[in-house]
């Protein structure tokens, strides 16, 4: 399926020339003319701004009257020369657009928009961020036989820059840990308000170093999303990351679960690995912490100070070096109150992380709700998008 990739700007879908002559943006123009090359589009992806809605909305019933199939992205920049931001939204749109759509065959256009716009599309193609061509869309003023209106942009020129067509996944990187921006894109956390940055720059803060991590949320907030998001962007991310629900290991199991078993040490017993031998060298992380039977606290705390473990029937400990992350959505200074949670276990977590609920983020909503429904649309049918009464709506909700 050919797909263009394309913002748009205040020259569609119509602009004027210098007799104030209506005449083709640069979007309808180019659709019309890959037609006429029998190399037409199938879908067109359109980027749009704030201030650009009005534009994107004509331009896209235009479109769709000629029979593309449109996709509508809202990139949320309130100044459309700003290099970052204009990276960042891009990165996390086409993420999920080469997801939605993996076998597109994706063309980009430079020709709406500001002109930082056309550098980030140019230094992500170029960066191999994403397979696409590059079209140079000509004016009418200027075309001629030598110079049509659509031409595909040579890279292969000696003067060009080298294009990186393979750039490895992270999961096939082996070593490093993962660029900051990347990793957030990757780990699906969305939004943008002041309390999710707030944790997501604690977050980035402590990753790189080995502190252990408890990360404080109601059911629902993201805390394994944190957890792995932190494992990639520390110096362990080419290890394990290896999550444990503690809630669901009976007191019984627990040294076992935890701290493996060596063969004759009980009836029955077999040699095996723990958590902590299985990750050791990356990061464990344990789930529904603040269910932890109150027994089993001190000897996981043990584990924590001396990071060794001692399989059960095993008299010699053995060193492992294990990242700890914790989350829980209980009120743990309540559970140490009524004793049902060590105070000295609470407090070998290092670093503290408050993670908000949904209803404190309210402003997020509409990018969560289009991450969702693209995520869950049929592979292969025309996309689906909400209504601006449909976000509305969802925003004027009580979120749990």
């Amino acid at each position: 399926m050919k797909t263009l990739l394309t913002f748009t700007g205040f020259h569609n879908p119509y602009s004027f020339s210098a007799k104030d002559k209506e005449q083709e943006g640069p979007i309808l123009s180019l659709a019309r003319a890959m037609k006429a090359k029998k190399a037409g589009f199938n879908m067109v992806i359109l980027f749009s701004t704030p201030k650009m809605r009005k534009e994107t909305s004509q331009t896209a019933r235009i479109l769709k009257k000629s029979g593309l199939i449109v996709d509508i992205k809202d990139i949320n920049l309130s100044n459309p020369t700003d290099y970052i931001s204009i990276l960042k939204n891009l990165r996390h749109h086409l993420k999920q657009i080469k997801q939605d759509y993996p076998k597109a065959d994706f063309f980009v256009a430079p020709a709406s928009g500001t002109p930082q716009m056309h550098v980030c599309w140019v230094l992500l193609i170029g960066e191999g961020e994403i397979s696409a061509k590059v079209l140079a869309v000509q004016d009418s003023r200027h075309v001629t036989n030598q110079q049509p209106t659509v031409s595909e942009i040579d890279f292969s020129q000696p003067f060009s820059p080298s294009v990186k067509h393979d750039r490895p996944s992270s999961e096939q990187q082996t070593s490093g840990k993962m660029d900051t921006e990347k990793a957030i894109i990757e780990s699906s956390i969305i939004g943008q308000h002041q309390k999710l940055n707030k944790a997501l720059q604690r977050a980035e803060k402590f990753a790189t170093t080995d502190l252990s991590i408890l990360l404080i949320g109601e059911t629902g907030t993201g805390k394994e999303l944190f957890a792995s998001l932190i494992h990639s962007l520390s110096n362990r991310s080419d290890k394990i990351f290896l999550p444990v629900n503690c809630g669901g290991i009976p007191e019984t199991l627990f040294e076992g679960e935890f701290f493996g078993t060596k063969e004759g040490g009980y009836t029955g017993a077999v040699d095996k690995d723990g958590y902590f031998q299985k990750a050791n060298g990356g990061t464990l992380f344990l789930d529904e912490f603040g269910d932890l039977p109150y027994p089993t606290q001190v000897k996981l705390l043990r584990v924590v100070e001396q990071q060794e473990v001692t399989k059960v029937g095993e008299a010699n400990p053995k060193k492992v070096d294990v990242r700890l992350i914790a989350a829980t959505n209980r009120n743990l200074a309540e559970e140490i109150n009524i004793g049902n949670f060590r105070l000295d276990l609470y407090n070998r977590m290092d670093i503290k992380i408050l993670l908000p609920t949904l209803r404190e983020l309210n402003s997020d909503i509409p990018a969560l709700a289009k991450h969702f429904l693209h995520q869950y649309s049929p592979e292969g049918l025309p996309p689906k998008s909400f209504s601006a009464k449909a976000l509305k709506w969802l925003c004027q909700q009580k979120w749990p």
